[in-house]
Parts: structure tokens; sequence; C-alpha cells
């Protein structure tokens, strides 16, 4: 009865995972992420990295072109006239990054879910042209 009530429990709680045994954590960065883990941006989930690539980052097919000009142009374009412009937000990629992670611009609306996941991914990709 007791060890029943122990795996019943864990199953519940989680066993340090960031939510029930078998759940992935959630992120938004691989910093979310544990040790040997890093961050499934298409999935929001962290996922246990080879020990070779365990910094390595799980890079998406988005690049300037074909994602992240229409993004930025739509989500930030509209008080920020250098959003369209990759070289200025390579200029200020730090600053940029850390208001879409915080989700504090847009003010009062954020990004949806989707967008800032994506525009993240990109950033700390290199962005990509």
């Amino acid at each position: 009865m007791r060890i029943a009530a122990i795996a019943l429990f864990l199953f519940f709680v989680g066993a340090g995972c960031g939510g029930p045994v078998g759940t992935a954590a959630q992120c938004l960065t691989n910093t979310d992420c544990g040790s040997g883990q890093v961050c499934d941006y298409a999935t929001s989930r962290c996922v246990v990295s080879t020990p070779k690539d365990a910094s390595a980052l799980v890079c998406s097919q988005d690049t300037w072109t074909n994602y992240a000009s229409q993004a930025m142009s739509t989500n930030c374009g509209g008080c920020h006239g250098w959003a369209g412009s990759r070289t200025s937000i390579a200029q200020d990629a730090v600053r940029i990054r850390a208001n879409i992670a915080t989700d504090s611009m847009p003010p009062n609306v954020g990004l949806p879910q989707t967008d800032r996941y994506r525009l993240l991914n990109w950033i700390d990709c290199g962005m990509p042209q």
C-alpha cells in the first residue's frame, strides 16, 4: 500500500522533471532546461541531448526571408520602424531577445506563443538570412 502511494505521488507530482513522470519540462530557451537537455522549440519541451551536443540548439528551418521578417514586421513594426531590418535587429539582438523571452513586447498583449518560440529560436540559431 505504501509503495503504491509513493508511486502515485511520483506520477502526479513528478520526480523533479518539471511535471508528471514521462513528461518534459516546458521551455522558452535552453537555459530553462536541465543539464544535458536542450529546448525543442517546435514542441516547447526540454529534450535529452547527447553528451557531445548538450549545449547545441535544435534549430528550425526559419530564416529572415521565410518567417522572421514577416513576424517582426507584424508584431513589432507598428511601433518600431527598425523591425523591418534584419541588420537593425542584429545590432540590438540581446535586448530584443530579452523582451521576447519575457513576453514584455508588444506591451499589454505580448507575442502569440508560437511566434515567441519561433523568434527566440531564430535569434538563438544566429538569425539565418
